[in-house]
């Protein structure tokens, strides 16, 4: 039986996965919540804001309230994280935990990265018990540290920062730390981090040219063979290249990951065709799954990293599907599509190591995902089918749903 299309015509819901959160960790599932219990709760949260911020904050939440599927900024993510931590009365290794808990597995988005200067800030302020103004004083004071992307391209510096930071007593042991440590200019705060940079890009050359980062020249990803791309991404004198001669090889990625072309083969019909969705289905595709798919103006912006335009959770997802590998066609590194716990542990695993959270759900795009993938595997052929037939159907079959979504789509809108 076909799946129901109308069940993934929608996007996440944020005021219901607030709801939730506060269901079970504000009110411990005694009541049944409301929306006024929310919008009262919310009220509460307020307090631990100032005169400004505190009226910014209400109109958010009360902006939220009456359209819960609006896209909300990362300022915003954190303010709503800190007032409902502080509601709480966290402080310390807790507060942090449920601070990434309620990011991760309920709003759906990255936990709290120490590569932005104002989540390291909101981290050691949540840790040490610290007002949201003095958040904001801190981060005024360095905001001009604050780039679009680091400096170097170098993924683990995040990793080398957060491990080299003291534990912090007192506040005045935090401001010592940023003063020396930006004064030594040992780390650059970006509001992009090179970890799920280079994640999403690990089939794509990149390279660093006068702040701004580049694909590399001389033959693009796409039509290479997996091999030739590992090689030449290890290539660190690649040759410097005009952004100009850049467009047709991003144009040929943007292609690749959102028509969900595969790198290692697709189905194809008698005419050598498969069913790759088109430019006009993915656009439409965005106004549903805005979080997914995304112009290509704007994944012009991820590339080069001019804007302060993160990869999102399912945007890597997409990455994801279009690249992995089969055990049939790779048994030491591929993904056996046969196995229905190691394909989740998979993707589940690619997306925690550099801070997303697991597959979710609440996110209609990844349910459509989960459910897609259990359909095919639920009517595969055990005796026929091999890990790579069921990786191809399963493409396939995802791009078919979504061609009909885009359809769907489509006819409401006119």
């Amino acid at each position: 039986m076909a799946l129901d299309i109308q069940n993934y015509y929608k996007r996440i819901n944020y005021w219901e996965q607030l709801k939730k959160y506060l269901s079970e960790f504000v009110f411990q599932n005694k009541i049944a919540l409301s929306d006024n219990d929310v919008e009262s709760t919310l009220k509460k949260s307020r307090r631990c804001f100032q005169k400004l911020e505190k009226d910014s904050f209400k109109k958010f939440t009360v902006s939220l309230s009456k359209s819960g599927t609006k896209a909300i900024t990362r300022r915003n993510f954190v303010r709503l994280c800190f007032a409902l931590i502080r509601l709480q009365k966290l402080k310390g290794k807790e507060a942090v935990e449920n601070a990434n808990r309620f990011l991760q597995n309920y709003m759906c988005t990255n936990e709290l990265s120490s590569r932005s200067l104002l989540e390291f800030v909101v981290i050691q302020a949540l840790n040490l018990n610290l007002s949201w103004q003095t958040v904001c004083d801190i981060c005024s004071e360095y905001q001009d540290r604050q780039q679009k992307a680091p400096l170097e391209y170098d993924t683990s510096q995040t990793r080398m920062f957060s491990e080299n930071i003291p534990a912090f007593t007192k506040e005045e042991d935090l401001r010592s730390f940023l003063a020396r440590t930006i004064e030594e200019a040992s780390f650059t705060f970006a509001d992009t981090n090179n970890t799920c940079y280079a994640a999403m890009f690990d089939d794509v050359v990149v390279y660093h040219s006068n702040g701004q980062y580049m694909f590399a020249d001389s033959n693009s990803l796409v039509g290479l063979p997996k091999d030739r791309r590992k090689n030449k991404s290890r290539n660190k004198n690649l040759q410097e290249t005009e952004e100009g001669a850049l467009t047709p090889w991003i144009t040929d990625y943007y292609n690749q990951i959102f028509g969900l072309r595969s790198l290692d083969g697709d189905i194809m019909d008698e005419n050598g065709e498969s069913n790759y969705l088109t430019d006009k289905e993915v656009q439409s595709l965005s106004g549903i799954f805005p979080d997914t798919f995304v112009s290509y103006i704007v994944f012009w912006s991820i590339v080069q990293r001019k804007r302060s335009v993160e990869i999102s959770p399912c945007l890597y997802l997409l990455h994801l599907l279009v690249t992995m590998e089969s055990s049939s066609a790779d048994p030491e590194k591929g993904v056996d599509f046969l196995d229905h716990e190691a394909f989740w542990e998979y993707l589940d695993r690619e997306r925690t190591e550099i801070g997303f959270p697991p597959i979710n759900p609440n996110v209609p795009f990844e349910a459509l995902v989960i459910d897609v993938y259990n359909e095919v595997y639920n009517n595969a052929d055990p005796l026929n089918d091999t890990s790579e037939d069921i990786r191809r159907k399963y493409l396939y079959s995802l791009r078919d749903y979504l061609k009909k979504i885009s359809a769907l789509y489509t006819a409401k809108k006119a």
